[in-house]
């Protein structure tokens, strides 16, 4: 991942705030690092509205999941609103709007605090997506798009054939 459009975060002006490897607090789901995500309005130079991942090599008409973990700052700590929508584009120009996503777009958010949970920084949710690749395609963009102020911390990425 970089930093402008043409490598896979979408706003100008993008700092290297705006997404970082962590091996600080929260704890991650596993191993020793997160990637910290911070997609907030009106905050153009540590902020960013998309990000993107380009996968190469897939298999066309087959099936895949993209899954993560993820956790979000204390809502005191950190106030969150909206969410983050999720999927996958075959074309570079549906990227910025998230177009014509392959499937039905995934959101997620703010992990509120639940029995026995301290607080959000606390609890990991497991986010997946399900896509089916075009029978012409093997490429695919994966897309996080900003809906509102969210800060998460994404951890164990996997995409996998169903």
């Amino acid at each position: 991942m970089g930093r402008s459009d043409s490598q896979g975060i979408g706003k100008f002006g993008a700092s290297a705030t705006a997404v970082r490897v962590a091996a600080n607090s929260p704890i991650p789901h596993t191993g020793s690092s997160y990637l910290f995500v911070r997609m907030r309005e009106n905050e153009t130079g540590s902020s960013l509205d998309w990000l993107w991942r380009k996968v190469k090599g897939l298999t066309p008409g087959k099936s895949y999941t993209f899954s993560f973990w993820f956790k979000t700052p204390s809502a005191a700590e950190m106030p969150q609103t909206g969410n983050i929508r999720l999927g996958a584009v075959i074309n570079e120009t549906d990227i910025p709007t998230l177009s014509n996503p392959l499937a039905p777009e995934v959101t997620f958010g703010f992990v509120a605090a639940s029995d026995g949970v301290l607080s959000s920084s606390d609890e990991h949710k497991k986010v997946s997506y399900t896509f089916t690749m075009p029978a012409d395609k093997t490429d695919v963009y994966i897309v996080w798009r900003r809906n509102g102020h969210q800060q998460p911390f994404l951890d164990d990425m996997s995409l996998v054939m169903n």
